[in-house]
């Protein structure tokens, strides 16, 4: 069994990254957030976006952290995100190809679930994208696998509470999980003395590294939950519909069918199904009350591709053990389990999701030329306001005004209806932008132009804080516009009168 699960992690490894090689030269622009909170730390500036200002502006504390430590050893975010990205994605690969073979129902379709994160569009360009997302997905997956052979075998271990307070520490709705598990075992060891003492000590085990954390962002950031949940997310539900939106692009993107052998679940009697199958249902019921994600490729499953993909699996093996396959239907099975891996794969070669990463790996690469800009030509003491907070701040490193609030307090709290924008990108307060009055603002530019020309007729204004800025008399009394030109084109900006 070891040298089968050895060959079939090895080969789902391989394939892995050769579709992750496809997206190398992608980074996400919100990475660029976390890239300039870990350059302020290693600076000594402390965990903020501008220096002086405490603004809770990234979830993935533990990510941070990490680059901040390469930046102090000399390695680049840009550089180090990559390599931890691609890393914790091939991690996650062996976790799941292992978990196949130890808690699988007969290993008819043990590849199956190795097979599908190998192809798999998102696991690919998240884990090149810059930010925690594999990261994440890695530890979570880790922790639910280890924790569903622990209960099975009857005694959960102090290492497993740690791998979930770590995830808690990389994502906020980490902490979520890892309370989770806590109530399974307590079910599951709540009959004895010595099960309720294990799950005392487990849970114990997490609150501590858990709360530890959240008393020191508490007293360092002064809210309960990071800024960005006030700029994304309304508790009152309007973005449920978005979601389940969100949701059915997601089945569309991996193929419906391949949700179909769900249904076999219901004949498996196990514990661990009990266990993956929670978070499976946990996450995508976050995913659909906070809206789904505005960036591509559905950056908010991929942290429950791999548990998913195993249910598929087992579901496919619980089919096919019922009814008595043999030789010839299990064939059958495998080689449209195949074409299915084949038809998930799809994404990054064509269709929406994969134009959208190439328009979004455009546009990046166009702010980044902007940032660089600015940070030759724009004066000590100059500040920026910028709908996308990522690339133009971290390579300007001006002082930057985010107007969609998620680096900024006051917009993150501006009291607005939501649902109806996208994901994320929602929250604007035009009059407090005046207020603040940058020296430079950047608006409805997401493209470099080839030559020289009048820099209104370049602009694509597409958030509301943008249209808003540019049918604003105030704004057009105290801005004028002007032209920058960047390495590989023209850009328009907005310089205070």
């Amino acid at each position: 069994m070891k040298a089968r699960t050895s060959i079939v992690a090895a080969l789902a490894c391989a394939v892995f990254l050769g579709l992750a090689w496809r997206f190398k030269d992608h980074k996400v622009d919100d990475a660029f957030i976390s890239f300039r909170y870990a350059a302020n730390y290693a600076a000594g500036h402390g965990l903020v976006f501008n220096p002086g200002e405490r603004v809770e502006g990234y979830t993935d504390f533990l990510w941070v952290v990490l680059l901040a430590v390469g930046i102090k050893l000399g390695i680049k975010p840009e550089t180090l995100s990559l390599v931890l990205g691609v890393a914790a994605a091939l991690g996650l690969i062996l976790v799941v190809a292992r978990a196949s073979f130890t808690l699988g129902l007969g290993n008819v379709t043990d590849w199956l679930a190795p097979a599908l994160l190998a192809v798999s569009p998102a696991l690919a360009v998240w884990a090149t994208g810059g930010l925690e997302t594999t990261f994440y997905a890695f530890l979570l997956t880790l922790g639910v696998c280890r924790l569903a052979e622990e209960v099975t075998a009857g005694t959960p271990r102090i290492a497993t509470a740690v791998i979930f307070g770590l995830a808690s520490l990389t994502r906020p709705e980490g902490a979520l999980f890892g309370g989770l598990m806590s109530g399974v075992l307590l079910v599951q060891f709540a009959r004895t003395r010595e099960g309720l003492i294990a799950w005392a000590r487990w849970s114990g085990v997490f609150l501590a590294i858990f709360l530890s954390y959240f008393f020191w962002r508490f007293s360092y950031y002064g809210y309960l939950l990071p800024n960005t949940f006030y700029a994304k997310v309304d508790v009152g539900g309007s973005q449920v519909g978005r979601g389940i939106r969100y949701f059915s692009a997601f089945g569309a993107a991996i193929g419906y069918w391949l949700l179909l052998p769900l249904a076999g679940l219901a004949s498996m009697r196990r514990k661990a199904l009990a266990i993956v199958a929670s978070v499976v249902i946990a996450q995508l019921a976050f995913v659909v009350f906070v809206g789904g994600d505005g960036l591509p490729m559905f950056r908010f499953f991929v942290p429950m591709l791999g548990l998913l993909f195993l249910l598929i699996a087992w579901g496919v093996d619980a089919l096919l053990i019922r009814n008595a396959a043999g030789k010839r239907m299990r064939a059958i099975a495998a080689a449209v389990l195949a074409l299915a891996c084949l038809y998930s794969a799809r994404g990054a070669f064509a269709g929406p999701p994969y134009l959208y990463v190439k328009q979004d790996q455009a546009e990046v690469g166009a702010w980044t030329e902007i940032g660089r800009w600015f940070h030759d030509n724009a004066k000590p003491g100059d500040s920026i306001g910028v709908v996308p907070a990522g690339a133009i701040p971290y390579y300007s490193e001006l002082s930057a005004l985010d107007m969609l609030g998620l680096n900024d307090v006051t917009i993150a709290h501006t009291p607005l209806g939501m649902g109806g924008g996208q994901a994320g990108h929602e929250k604007y307060n035009t009059a407090y932008v005046l207020e603040r009055a940058p020296t430079y603002l950047v608006l409805g530019t997401y493209r470099l132009y080839g030559a020289p020309d009048d820099p209104l007729r370049q602009l694509t204004p597409y958030y509301p804080v943008e249209r808003e800025l540019l049918n604003s008399p105030e704004f057009k009394s105290r801005y004028r516009v002007r032209q920058g030109k960047a390495a590989s084109g023209y850009f328009a900006f907005f310089e205070r009168i």
